[in-house]
C-alpha cells in the first residue's frame, strides 16, 4: 500500500497550478500567434500570450488567460468573447492553405462534352468570392 502511496503523493507534487486572469485584448501579433492582455485587476499588461487555442480575438475582446505556475511569461489564451480569425494547422497543412487549393481547383474546372472542354464554371464570382472571404476568417500559419 505505501508504494500506491508514494506514487500518489509524486503526482500530487507534480502538479503544475494554473491560475485564471480575465481581462481585454489591446494588441494581437498574428506574425507569431500571440496577443497582449490587459487584466480586469489593473496589473501589468500580460505580454505575448499564446493563441494555442485556435482563436485569434480581436482588439478590445474580453479574455480568460491561463497563467502556469504563476509565472506571468508563460501565459496561454483560454476563452474570447470574440473571434476576428481562426487557425487550425498541423505539421504538413493548414486548413487556409487546403481551402485555398480546393477553391483554385474549382475556378479551374472544366468538363468533357460533345463539342470539346467546356469553359470556366459559370459561377466563378461567386468563387473567387469565397476565396476572399478566406482573409476574413482563417489567417495563414507556416
Amino acid at each position: 500500500m505505501s508504494a500506491i502511496r508514494e506514487i500518489l503523493e509524486q503526482f500530487t507534487d507534480s502538479r503544475l497550478p494554473v491560475s485564471i486572469i480575465a481581462g481585454e485584448v489591446v494588441a494581437v501579433h498574428q506574425s507569431d500567434l500571440t496577443c497582449d492582455v490587459r487584466p480586469e485587476s489593473g496589473d501589468a499588461d500580460l505580454l505575448a500570450v499564446m493563441l494555442n487555442t485556435g482563436l485569434v480575438p480581436p482588439v478590445g475582446a474580453q479574455v480568460l488567460v491561463g497563467v502556469v505556475e504563476n509565472r506571468r511569461t508563460d501565459t496561454f489564451l483560454l476563452a474570447t468573447d470574440r473571434v476576428a480569425h481562426y487557425y487550425l494547422a498541423t505539421q504538413q497543412d493548414s486548413l487556409y492553405a487546403w481551402c485555398q487549393r480546393l477553391l483554385d481547383a474549382l475556378m479551374a474546372l472544366t468538363v468533357p462534352t460533345g463539342t470539346g472542354p467546356s469553359g470556366i464554371p459559370i459561377n466563378i464570382d461567386k468563387l473567387t468570392a469565397l476565396k476572399t472571404d478566406l482573409d476574413k476568417l482563417f489567417i495563414p500559419v507556416s
